[in-house]
């Protein structure tokens, strides 16, 4: 098999490549190769997907209607500090309510 052409150029003797000698085999000849298994699914979360189907207590409080139910959904999440914060706020708010209904 002639792997290379013969030309003069500029009066010198050139050999140019024009076939390669290798050939990339299929996976299904390689000696010795076995495929991988198939790889574990990644944890939740880590590929944008939700990390919890659990709803923060902002989204549950923003379901109650009444201002009581909303505190007590707020103060249910003690790690969540934004829901905290807004029931501190809702129950003075509730309080506020409340004394200005009993003055009159």
């Amino acid at each position: 098999m002639r792997r290379c052409a013969e030309s003069w150029r500029d009066g010198r003797f050139v050999l140019e490549q024009e076939t390669n000698a290798y050939a990339v085999l299929p996976p299904t000849q390689w000696r010795g190769y076995r495929p991988s298994q198939d790889p574990p699914a990644p944890a939740p979360g880590t590929v944008g997907g939700p990390a919890s189907v659990v709803p923060p207590a902002t989204v549950l409080a923003a379901l109650e209607t009444d201002l009581a139910g909303k505190v007590a959904v707020l103060a249910s999440d003690p790690k969540d500090r934004l829901a905290a914060a807004l029931a501190r706020l809702e129950k003075h708010s509730l309080y506020s309510q409340f004394i200005l209904q009993h003055m009159h």
